[in-house]
């Protein structure tokens, strides 16, 4: 099972696609999976270091921090538009909308 973790590890060098080669650092979890010897094999060949975080402290986790930010700025556009009397957001507006929060951030 841990064997088929290391093909989808192949694209760690996208991370970030201005950084051509290593090292990166991804936040992780304590999951089993992801500390899997041959897992921990493939991030080093791919020069991924792995940042511990507390699976009980979502505070302290970036990615956490981050989805809550933008929800809370989406809700606060929401608010604006429904005092406005806006017409409701349609699926292509929202997505518009949530690209330009996160190119703005």
């Amino acid at each position: 099972m841990a064997e088929a973790n290391v093909p989808a590890l192949a694209g760690a060098g996208d991370y970030d696609k201005h950084k051509k080669k290593g090292p990166w650092t991804a936040p992780c979890d304590s999951e089993g999976l992801v500390r899997d010897t041959i897992s921990m094999k493939a991030y080093t060949t791919k020069g991924v270091a792995l940042w511990s975080v507390h699976p009980e402290s979502p505070g302290l986790n970036p990615a956490e921090m981050f989805s809550g930010w933008l929800r809370k700025k989406l809700r606060s556009m929401a608010l604006q538009d429904l005092r406005q009397k806006s017409q409701p957001l349609g699926k292509t507006a929202y997505t518009v909308r949530v690209n330009g929060v996160l190119k703005s951030a």
